[in-house]
Order: structure tokens, then sequence, then C-alpha cells
């Protein structure tokens, strides 16, 4: 349900909790590619207004942002939605509207059709910042959704969860229908394996600090 976009990996940061094995490969969607968020920070989720699912998205996001948060993971990162861009880190959107942010020509952003799509762009060891096309304010990690592919068995509460799992630094998918993280997601309920895999990258010296 990802597509992670990165170039000229040179950075590495120090860990913050005690590193253990993971239950799914956190890279398997990035090279080998593990990225994360600074430790301590506090990453701002803006919901893009305008789509007719704004409000249904806006919801989705509310009810997974304190699941994630729950996750035991030692002072590391935090999710928070903002109404404001310009206090956004990571923007989510459905694609009936057009992509909120302009996207360096290195790191194409995808045109095919997903249920979820998450992007940054990195290069030197850091995500670029995406400029908003309008108002002002940059993010640094882009979440695209389709509504109208939302079904009964792919809920929209789970892509949610699912994509802001990749958003924070799991860049790989379970093979498990019960994680979060399955390529398919079903579930909201963040399972020990998801638990498990997020600590371990965490505690990781990153190739990409968003």
């Amino acid at each position: 349900m990802a597509a992670l976009a990165g170039i000229g990996v040179a950075s590495c940061d120090t860990p913050s909790t005690a590193p253990s094995a993971f239950a799914y490969d956190p890279t398997g969607l990035t090279g080998g590619q593990l990225y994360r968020w600074d430790n301590g920070r506090r990453v701002n989720v803006y919901v893009m207004p305008g789509s007719a699912g704004s409000s249904q998205i806006t919801a989705a996001v509310d009810a997974a942002i304190p699941r994630w948060n729950a996750v035991p993971r030692g002072e590391t990162v935090t999710l928070r939605r903002t109404a404001t861009p310009a206090e956004a880190n990571v923007v989510v959107y459905d694609n009936t509207t057009p992509l909120p942010v302009i996207t360096p020509a290195a790191c194409p952003f995808s045109s095919a059709s997903a249920l979820g799509y998450t992007y940054f762009c990195a290069h030197n060891g850091r995500a670029v910042t995406l400029p908003f096309t309008a108002g002002g304010g940059v993010a640094t990690v882009v979440i695209r959704l389709d509504l109208a592919r939302v079904t009964t068995r792919l809920p929209l509460d789970a892509v949610v969860m699912h994509e802001l799992g990749h958003a924070i630094g799991i860049g790989g998918h379970s093979d498990s229908e019960n994680d979060v993280m399955f390529a398919a997601p079903q579930t909201t309920t963040v399972s020990g394996r998801d638990t498990q895999t997020l600590r371990y990258l965490l505690a990781q010296r990153a190739d990409v600090l968003l």
C-alpha cells in the first residue's frame, strides 16, 4: 500500500530504545533503507480539505493517531493532527483532488491507482521538504487515498492506520492479515508484531531522517 521514494542516503541518528528483532522487514519497500523521524519529534498530520471525502479521512486520522501513539516505544515520534497547513509534516488527501504539494523531478510521484500510497523524497540522508501548491507551508510525507476503492473488507480506518504506519517509519508489509501493516489492511488494532517491528526500527540508526 506504499511506495516510498529516496535518493542519496548517507545519514544516521542515535537510537533511543533497546534493539530487538523485527517481526517483518521494515525496509522491504525501500530497498533496505531504514527511515524514521528524529527522536522526540512531534509529527503533525494535516488532512487536505476540499474533497467530498475529507471529513471521512479526518475521522479516520483522528481514530488512528491515538492507536499509534499508544504503542510503547520510548521517547520517539508522537502523532498529532493539525488543522493548520503551516504546521504540517504529513499531508493526507483524496485522489479526487490534485496533488497538494510540489515534488522534485528526481523523485517522481506515482500516478498509478492504489487504495493508499505513501511518499517522501530523500536526498543526502534527509527527506526534502515539499512546498504546498497554494497557501504556504511545507510537508515531508504525503499520503494519497482512493476512497472509491474502499470496501467493507478494506475499510478506510484500516487503510489510514496502515498508511500512517508507513509515515512513521515502517517501510515494509506484513504477511499476516492480523497486522495493521498487512498489504491489504483489514484491522485497526496494532498487533504485537506491528509493535515489535516499530520498536525495532526506532532503535536502529536511520539511513534517512524524515
